[in-house]
């Protein structure tokens, strides 16, 4: 059984002048995030900040994370406390349109990195907010 998504976003609830999505990123969220990783989610909830603006059928998303993080210095291997605060900025297109009429693969070009599919309905920003967050751990973490 698939979970329901944390950030699910009507693309009908988004008019001419955008839509602001502010929210908490429950703790749960933050561990299922990071547990692959050295980063420990231990100060609570994080926060979401974006705006996103249709362009036809396709969604802009920009905006800011940002959530506190527990890793061991690269000097000294005591915990430091890690604020991450990511930008997010992405263009969000109906899956259909990016599948080709040949075959159901797309071959992303230099420009398409930050491209991602939605159903055509609803936008989900869980698989975004997770890259973001984990790219903006430091990879040698100081105190």
């Amino acid at each position: 059984m698939r979970k329901k998504p944390d950030f699910a976003i009507s693309v009908a609830d988004i008019d001419a002048s955008g839509k602001h999505v502010e929210a908490a990123i429950p703790v749960e969220f933050l561990r299922a995030t990071f547990e692959d990783s050295d980063a420990e989610p231990r100060f609570g909830e994080g926060h979401l900040d974006v705006m996103l603006f249709r362009s036809g059928p396709d969604v802009v998303v920009r905006g800011r994370a940002s959530a506190k993080v527990q890793l061991a210095c690269g000097r000294c291997v005591e915990p430091v406390e890690v604020t991450l605060a990511p930008e997010i900025s992405a263009l969000m297109v109906p899956a259909s349109k990016l599948a080709s009429p040949k075959n159901d693969e797309h071959e992303m070009g230099s420009g398409d990195a930050d491209v991602m599919p939605y159903d055509g309905e609803t936008v989900v920003l869980d698989e975004l907010l997770r890259d973001e967050l984990v790219l903006d751990v430091p990879m040698i973490p100081l105190c």
